[in-house]
């Protein structure tokens, strides 16, 4: 294999991502101002025929009951009942638009092929941990909260994802949305390991999320006791008034060490960077690449935040700023069992230094809402800890696991390597008839190192276009071959749903709605 050059050209990369990410777009509005039932009946019927047994109970009924709900709150409403009857029926709007997207956009949307790829890519990533030998052998051990069906997708208008929607108890399955403006970008895919891998899993299993917390504060903590990690400012003040996000603490001028400070604040991104680290060993070293590109084309500056905000009522935002979360990344990529790993890294970082203008800023911050700030810290004592953050995240033993490590289920290996650089050649040259066994991440990944590689080739848009399509169509393929949903079900999912009311689902898709818009 030749040596290995895993970017290309920044700027026209980024020309490609913002050009994908701004392309118009739309998608039917199936349920808008309906006013009779018909079009929510139909919906579920497609339920019934396009999903199999295993998702009717948990799933297709729940949604067929907040209908009926709907149906017998509009028997006893006269003609005259108007608000009433919009009410209702705005109620089941909200819902269906966001709930039984996927059984839309599967029967008959005019995405259904790249539906069906993107469908292809989270089963892979989900099956790949649940079926794992260090994770099914010790089954009896492991604490699933819900029910161990594939997620269901749909793509979505709404611009501020990708993101999943967790499992609860009233819809005990996780669903994946995507800004349909990806649809035709399969490289910025890559960030589907974040929540697909990281959050759609991660929130299955119970207590893992507190063990990484505690696993982190105890790495953090014994650095800096042995002096392993050192920083330049050995306190912090937090806000005089208002709340933190640090164990309930409320403000008044309460001061914490910088050992203190760093425990409480990787512990409160445990969410968000755990799930990087199980999109990074999902994805491999371009999951990083594809989140650069993804943030940078998302913020108005064009560059990545190097702030956060903080709010009196809420505290400090649960989110690293970009800048540290793609530090945090870089520092994993090091980590990983691959003899590029140090390539990758350098490669990586280069391209961050270009997109934030040439230089690193020399402080980040949290600032309020008017912009004023709230507290500022060296980059270099964040960067301090990362290492053993890294560490920590990747091959700390988790209770939750069966005292295993995330890494220690799965990695990113030499043969994944070879694996997509074999497909990426195939892509670029327009085969979709992949004939090695690989995974729907496989191909996802490779899309973007094929075109990182044809970044600096005259005709760039063509050769796009064609992995593009090539792409889509051997994860549509895949789709088929494998009739993802339509594997056995494995066990008995009778009692794994509680009886849920339409009442709740509102509420649960208000809390998504709120949740997307913070």
């Amino acid at each position: 294999m030749d040596k290995l050059i895993p970017l290309g050209s920044h700027p026209v990369m980024s020309r490609y991502i913002s050009s994908a990410l701004s392309r118009p777009s739309t998608l039917p509005k199936t349920f808008h101002g309906a006013d009779s039932l018909d079009v929510f009946k139909e919906a579920i019927e497609n339920g019934r025929t396009f999903l199999p047994a295993r998702y009717q109970k948990p799933y297709v009924e729940i949604l067929n009951a907040a209908l009926l709900q709907a149906e017998e709150a509009l028997k006893p409403l006269g003609p005259r009942a108007t608000a009433r009857r919009q009410a209702v029926f705005a109620q089941l709007e909200s819902v269906f638009t966001v709930l039984a997207a996927p059984i839309v956009q599967l029967s008959g949307s005019k995405y259904q092929k790249e539906l069906k790829a993107f469908i292809a890519l989270t089963s892979n990533l989900y099956r790949r941990f649940l079926d794992d030998d260090n994770i099914s052998s010790k089954s009896e051990k492991l604490k699933l909260l819900y029910p161990d069906l594939d997620p269901l997708a749909f793509f979505t208008v709404d611009q501020s994802g990708p993101y999943a929607l967790a499992a609860t108890r009233e819809l005990p399955l996780t669903i994946i949305a995507k800004p349909v403006a990806q649809a035709s970008c399969l490289p910025l895919w890559l960030a589907d390991g974040h929540e697909v891998a990281g959050h759609g899993i991660h929130n299955l299993v119970d207590g893992l999320q507190n063990n990484l917390t505690t696993a982190i504060r105890t790495a953090v903590g014994k650095g800096f006791d042995e002096k392993k990690v050192k920083t330049s400012t050995q306190s912090v003040a937090l806000p005089a008034r208002g709340k933190t996000f640090f164990s309930g603490l409320l403000g008044g001028q309460k001061t914490l060490s910088m050992r203190e400070f760093m425990c409480e604040l990787f512990g409160a991104w445990v969410a968000e960077i755990s799930a990087d680290a199980a999109g990074l060993i999902n994805m491999g070293p371009l999951f990083v690449d594809a989140g650069m590109l993804l943030l940078s084309a998302s913020r108005t500056s064009g560059g990545l935040s190097s702030s956060s905000e903080y709010d009196s009522q809420t505290g400090f935002a649960e989110y690293p700023m970009d800048l540290v979360r793609v530090l945090f990344n870089i520092e994993m990529v090091r980590k990983l069992p691959i003899k590029d790993a140090p390539v990758y890294a350098a490669a990586l970082h280069e391209r961050l230094v270009a997109i934030m203008g040439g230089t690193l800023p020399s402080h980040v911050s949290w600032l309020r809402k008017s912009g004023s700030h709230v507290l500022e810290l060296p980059l270099s004592d964040l960067r301090a800890v990362l290492p053993t953050v890294a560490d920590a995240v990747l091959n700390a033993k988790l209770k939750s696991l069966s005292n295993q490590s995330l890494t220690d289920v799965m990695t990113w290996t030499e043969v994944d390597e070879k694996l997509v650089r074999e497909v990426s050649l195939q892509l670029e040259k327009g085969d979709a008839n992949i004939d090695i066994i690989v995974d729907a991440r496989h191909v996802v990944s490779a899309s973007l190192m094929a075109v990182e590689r044809v970044s600096k080739k005259p005709d760039f848009t063509r050769l796009a276009e064609r992995i593009q399509a090539t792409g889509i169509q051997a994860l549509a393929d895949i789709y088929d071959s494998q009739c993802l949903l339509c594997l056995p079900t494995q066990k008995d999912d009778s009692e794994t749903a509680a009886p849920t009311s339409l009442i709740d689902l509102v509420r649960l898709v208000k809390e998504i709605k709120d949740l997307r818009g913070r």
